[in-house]
């Protein structure tokens, strides 16, 4: 009877532990598909508004990641004026350019030209990209993940602290605007990440199974 009860209980034991086990598993791959979204939708504002600064700026073009661009002068229309769908072919067409376009706006009123007039040497564009990340990553983490997100965090502003110390007459006001560039990349980065969510969820276009899988949580 005696031996019977510890094989119930050690059962029991591994049971939980498998539980346990199986629970850590779906917050490690929740929070990997958390990372990466945000991840790649930070690394897609902020590098749209690095290559409009680069390329787009004197043209008043807004220069996507991919390389493709959107003549922002004058300013297209938002879709969602009355009469515009009109303008377009078919129903899907106009629902699509209505789900994109406010957005692409926003990114460029709100961050490209902001961006632009920053000025950003690749290194800060790098290490802001980074910074970014991490930031908005932080109260998404468990105490384990926030601890490691501190010392990135630590590390990188060690590092644009250098770059600003080497390039800018006065460091810490340099710093100090790039810090604040922050906010608007973190807001369109987050606009850009509900807008992807609300199109693959009512399926108002295509998208690839990976940005599909990406999106879900």
């Amino acid at each position: 009877m005696l031996k019977w009860r510890r094989f119930v209980i050690k059962v029991v034991i591994e049971a939980i532990n498998f539980q346990r086990y199986c629970n850590f598993l779906r917050q490690w791959c929740y929070v990997q598909n958390l990372f990466f979204r945000y991840a790649c939708a930070v690394d897609c504002m902020i590098t749209s508004a690095y290559f409009t600064y680069r390329l787009g700026r004197h043209k008043k073009r807004m220069v996507m990641f991919n390389g493709e661009f959107l003549q922002m002068d004058p300013l297209p229309i938002r879709g969602d004026e009355p009469g515009a769908e009109v303008l377009f072919n078919s129903k899907s067409d106009y629902d699509k350019y209505r789900s994109l376009m406010p957005t692409k706006i926003r990114q460029w009123t709100n961050m490209c030209v902001p961006f632009c007039e920053l000025h950003a040497s690749f290194e800060e564009y790098a290490l802001l990209k980074a910074l970014t990340i991490w930031h908005l990553m932080f109260y998404k983490l468990s105490e384990a993940g926030r601890n490691v997100c501190h010392r990135q965090r630590d590390l990188i502003m060690l590092a644009l602290h250098q770059v600003c110390s080497k390039k800018a007459l006065d460091p810490e006001v340099r710093m100090g605007s790039l810090l604040l560039a922050m906010s608007y990349v973190l807001e369109q980065a987050q606009a850009l990440v509900h807008n992807y969510r609300m199109i693959t969820f009512f399926d108002v276009m295509k998208c690839d199974s990976v940005l599909v899988d990406m999106f879900n949580y």
